[in-house]
């Protein structure tokens, strides 16, 4: 399912949406009736005019409109792609693979320091002469 959830990030992103950084903008206004004058405003300041209005849909609730210019099919299918369930599932497998990193830089430590003391050790033994067996060293030869 994740990755379904990448797919659709990235074809929103493929889409080309209004570069960011992107922040709010907050219009305060008296009543409805001078917000809708606000959205009039923009629809007839939109160039170029597309002919649609997009809006994003919550349940049967609208949170946002992208508006009506070239960019605004694309930013709505961005803003839905990157719906805040989405972006929960994406930042708890951001912090599951965080946390696997974290142990296997811890595992790979151990195994480091573990390698680096069986190889001293070899290295020792390598240095130590060459014992054959039967040999005396005593010069005793069996006699």
């Amino acid at each position: 399912m994740v990755s379904d959830i990448y797919a659709k990030i990235r074809e929103a992103l493929e889409m080309g949406p209004t570069p960011g950084p992107w922040d709010i903008w907050v219009e305060p206004v008296r009543d409805r009736h001078e917000a809708i004058d606000e959205l009039t405003e923009q629809v007839q300041s939109t160039d170029p005019f597309v002919g649609k209005l997009f809006f994003l849909n919550a349940d049967g609730k609208c949170p946002a409109t992208t508006g009506c210019g070239s960019n605004s099919e694309a930013n709505a299918a961005y803003i839905a792609a990157c719906d805040p369930d989405t972006i929960r599932e994406l930042l708890a497998e951001r912090d599951s693979l965080a946390a696997e990193n974290a142990r296997l830089k811890e595992e790979m430590e151990y195994l480091t320091l573990k390698f680096e003391t069986l190889k001293r050790a070899y290295d020792l033994e390598r240095q130590r002469p060459i014992q054959i067996l039967g040999s005396n060293a005593g010069g005793n030869n069996g006699e």
